[in-house]
């Protein structure tokens, strides 16, 4: 039986334009499965404090794998670059490090804090109250608590004049603080003379940076104050700062202490005292405790700030949480 013979016919020519398939190319791969797109930092704030970082790290001059821990490691060049890129948050620790090669450690831990309050004031997850602390903070007759929700306290100072009869003059005020909403508008403060309850002894004179928008005062002559500030008037780490002046309206010879107490954290406070002759400290020193009863107990060496012919002292406090902190001292005969 014979095999049937298939003909085979050579490939017909093509008439029409060429079919050009396409190429599996880079340029093809990259339109069916795109690039991941190019790291960001977490925000504009976080590549402003990075930025910081590495400059201190420069002047310095360290590289990325010199940058030593509490312990005397290294930390990773890796984790290094980026946090100074902006894309890690930035542990206390870490600015630790960074104050060591030359930064200023309370200003930026205050830079940290910031960044994490915003990112937690921006995140998904809402207070269904927060339609009412909104509303509550553009009101300056609202609660004080509610008020104090609005802002925090990077820093606390203020300076105590007293008169050649040991009477209180004035004090002078500066706060830096950080709005935590964009509708906190109100700062509150209080104060008392202790040595001098009647009302009418004190009284407040706005510096800078605020006015007053509310006052009331007790039969004891405590004041309660609400100052208005302007978030317009932010600074690159958005802080603002307020100052202002009470007075004192008084023959009243003081207690011979100025002491604060703190509930959240404020990263600096400073007490300073500025006294008249022949009123003046035969002793001075600055406390720090939970126990007030402890402050005109005898002070350790290291707690004595030397006389000086200027009669003024002064303490910084760094890191105060609910604890009372200021400065003690013995009037001289």
């Amino acid at each position: 039986m014979k095999k049937k013979e298939v003909s085979k016919q050579a490939p017909s020519k093509q008439t029409g334009p060429p079919v050009r398939r396409p190429k599996s190319d880079a340029s093809t791969l990259r339109a069916v499965h795109p690039q991941q797109p190019r790291r960001l930092p977490k925000s504009e704030n976080h590549k402003r404090l990075g930025a910081e970082l590495r400059a201190i790290r420069e002047r310095a001059g360290k590289t990325t794998r010199e940058v030593a821990k509490p312990d005397g490691s290294f930390y990773a060049s890796g984790h290094i670059a980026n946090v100074e890129g902006g894309y890690a948050t930035f542990p206390k620790s870490l600015l630790l490090a960074y104050s060591i090669l030359g930064g200023d450690y309370v200003s930026l831990v205050a830079a940290a804090e910031k960044l994490s309050r915003y990112e937690t004031r921006t995140s998904s997850q809402t207070d269904p109250d927060d339609d009412a602390l909104r509303s509550g903070l553009a009101d300056p007759t609202s609660l004080e608590s509610l008020l104090r929700r609005g802002y925090a306290i990077d820093a606390n100072e203020d300076t105590n004049y007293f008169g050649h009869n040991r009477a209180p003059i004035r004090s002078v005020h500066q706060v830096l603080i950080r709005p935590l909403l964009p509708t906190a508008r109100f700062f509150v403060c209080r104060y008392g003379y202790d040595d001098d309850r009647r009302p009418g002894v004190l009284s407040i004179d706005t510096i800078s940076g605020c006015e007053v928008a509310r006052v009331q005062e007790s039969q004891y002559g405590v004041l309660d104050i609400v100052l208005a500030f302007d978030q317009d008037n932010l600074d690159d780490l958005n802080r603002c700062t307020l100052s202002w002046v009470i007075n004192y309206r008084t023959d009243v010879a003081a207690s011979p202490q100025m002491i604060v107490g703190t509930k959240a954290r404020i990263p600096r406070i400073s007490k300073r005292a500025q006294f008249s002759e022949p009123a003046l400290p035969s002793k001075i020193w600055w406390f720090r405790d939970t126990d007030p009863l402890r402050a005109h107990v005898d002070p350790k060496l290291a707690q004595i700030i030397p006389i000086n012919s200027s009669a003024y002292y002064f303490h910084d406090f760094v890191d105060a949480e609910t604890e009372l902190c200021g400065l003690v001292w013995k009037w001289a005969d």
